[in-house]
């Protein structure tokens, strides 16, 4: 049976690649962007300590993820870093 429960950083995690990362209007991001956005991490409290009818916190923590997915490209396109960094981001 699948899990049905909701979970802040779960949906966080999907708003960052499938709203943000997939998004056919990000076409012309790096292409190492996907790669990199593997290495985001979210951990937090899975539920909302305030329950509201737009999901501020998956957005904000999306957002975050790709500023961190963005930023470790940058890192080895300036560095020649062998592994991206992982980046958590606390929901």
């Amino acid at each position: 049976m699948a899990d049905l429960e909701y979970s802040i950083p779960s949906e966080a995690s999907k708003v960052l690649i499938d709203g943000i990362i997939n998004n056919r209007l990000h076409q012309d991001a790096p292409s190492e962007l996907r790669e990199a956005a593997e290495h985001i991490v979210y951990e937090g409290n899975a539920s909302p300590v305030i329950p509201i009818n737009w999901r501020f916190a998956e957005s904000i923590s999306a957002i975050k993820g790709f500023q961190g997915a963005m930023l470790n490209v940058l890192l080895k396109r300036k560095y020649g870093l062998v592994d991206y960094p992982t980046i958590k981001i606390n929901t």
